[in-house]
């Protein structure tokens, strides 16, 4: 869209400054027919080597000496008539329009005339002035621009530019789609890779390729899924172990539990078998929360500690607990974490 926007903008801006151009031209080169007429009306006639003496000899000298340029006529008019018209190949002859004669034809024109007429060839820009010579005969002169066949090249080139614009639109509008979709693809697959994800399957991975920022974000991604995968199996396995560990006292407790016997010595043996086992069981869910625990940041807290102190505390604890034969043989030292 913004090339696109872009692409019509300097079309347009084109046109604009070439019709610019064109009016400059076209004012331009009225003036400068018109100021060559008035110095060889102040000048002298070739034939007489005087000044001349009739306006109808400056026309006629002028024209045999000028040749209009492209798209652009000479008119001429003595006593309220056409007397010249160059060239003869023209879109359309302004001198046989009534409307354009009573205009231009008027003896008692006293000033140049700079406006545009609309014709059914177009648009026709004009400047009409009046000449005299020493003899007081008058005519006027008109140099006329016919506006839209001088456009047609500004056209012709706004037509070129819009087509290498359109190009350029397509090229560009091409490569901006597969750098999109390169830029796309790995998001889509890594949506994809999201999606495939369950509780029991963590196995999927984004494909990595090369090392912009979609590729760091597929490795984090990626990443991400590892960490997550060692979670789930270290819980499965935490599961396992948890189970497996305490399916055994259970099993003993409820079947003698069934099997109470009625004897109370035997009941006292198998309360005091019982028990041992429900303590048993109470370690290693003591020891089962322990392990869950082992993953948080928070699970150890590392100090320095003489080793020396350490064993002494380790055997007094040992003996408070019950009664052993433990000795301390041998102390370490040294500070350690």
């Amino acid at each position: 869209g913004v090339l696109a926007l872009a692409v019509v903008s300097l079309v347009v801006v084109t046109y604009e400054v070439l019709l610019f151009r064109l009016d400059q031209r076209i004012d331009s080169d009225l003036r400068q027919e018109a100021q060559e007429l008035d110095r060889l009306a102040t000048g002298i006639d070739p034939d007489t080597g005087a000044k001349f003496a009739s306006v109808k000899r400056v026309f006629d000298v002028y024209l045999q000496r000028n040749v209009p340029s492209q798209n652009e006529v000479l008119i001429t008019f003595l006593a309220g008539e056409p007397y010249l018209f160059s060239p003869a190949d023209v879109p359309y002859r302004l001198d046989t329009n009534p409307e354009y004669v009573a205009r231009w034809a008027n003896p008692y024109l006293d000033r140049a005339d700079r406006s545009g007429l609309s014709t059914p060839a177009g648009r026709v820009e004009y400047l009409a002035v009046p000449v005299t010579v020493t003899d007081g005969t008058g005519g006027v002169f008109v140099t006329a621009v016919f506006r839209d066949q001088a456009k047609s090249e500004a056209d012709s080139a706004v037509l070129a530019a819009g087509g290498i614009g359109i190009a350029v639109l397509l090229l560009g509008s091409l490569l901006a789609w597969r750098l999109a979709d390169r830029v796309v693809q790995p998001v889509t697959a890594l949506t994809q890779t999201a999606r495939s994800i369950s509780e029991t399957d963590l196995s999927g991975r984004i494909p990595v390729q090369g090392k912009d920022e979609v590729a760091q974000l597929a490795s984090t991604f990626n990443e991400m899924l590892d960490r997550l995968e060692r979670a789930f199996q270290s819980q499965r396995s935490f599961i396992d172990d948890a189970g497996h560990e305490l399916r055994t006292p259970l099993t003993i407790v409820l079947g003698n539990l069934e099997l109470l016997p009625e004897d109370p010595e035997q009941r006292q043996e198998t309360v005091a078998m019982l028990t041992d086992e429900l303590e048993r069981m109470s370690r290693i869910v003591h020891d089962l929360l322990l392990l869950a625990k082992r993953e948080q940041p928070d699970f150890l807290e590392l100090a320095t500690v003489e080793i020396g102190t350490l064993t002494d505390e380790l055997a007094s604890k040992a003996a408070g607990l019950a009664p052993r034969e433990w000795l301390v043989e041998s102390r370490g030292q040294g500070i350690v974490v």
